[in-house]
């Protein structure tokens, strides 16, 4: 039982590391940082400028809100592609790892147990939540490891 806990841990970190790794080669966290920060300085700005009234700072503000809008598209783009990279690497690991692992009880809380987590009959942890609790660990971790500072 701990052998097997322990490889499905190191898979689960192994899914976090190349979830992360290609997310940052791919969408460029730095450069998402940087659009987030111009929107919200033109939020800022608006915000400003509505509360004090200011008509000639609205007009500049409204011709900036087209190239802001593309922005907040690229971002949300940006989203949908980390979506759809976490997907294409989480979905064959549900089909073909866990699987292997269903059978085999992977965790659990004696003496006591967590409802929500475990099966109250026998106390064990089903792999699916050991699988999230894993991977928000470890990706929390690698996100670190790759100074991952993307608030998107």
């Amino acid at each position: 039982m701990f052998v097997d806990a322990l490889l499905f841990t190191i898979l689960v970190f192994a899914v976090s590391f190349t979830t992360t790794f290609i997310s940052n080669k791919i969408l460029h966290p730095e450069v998402l940082k940087q659009y987030l920060e111009e929107v919200k300085a033109f939020e800022e700005a608006l915000k400003e400028a509505k509360k004090s009234g200011d008509k000639k700072a609205l007009r500049n503000l409204e011709k900036k809100a087209v190239y802001i809008q593309q922005l907040r598209n690229k971002v949300s783009s940006a989203n949908m592609k980390r979506m759809f990279i976490s997907m294409g690497i989480l979905l064959p690991f549900f089909w073909f790892v866990i699987p292997l692992f269903t059978t085999k009880p992977i965790i659990r809380y004696p003496p006591y147990t967590i409802y929500l987590l475990t099966d109250i009959e026998s106390g064990y942890m089903p792999i699916i939540w050991w699988y999230f609790i894993v991977f928000m660990w470890a990706q929390s971790i690698w996100n670190r490891v790759f100074k991952y500072r993307y608030g998107g």
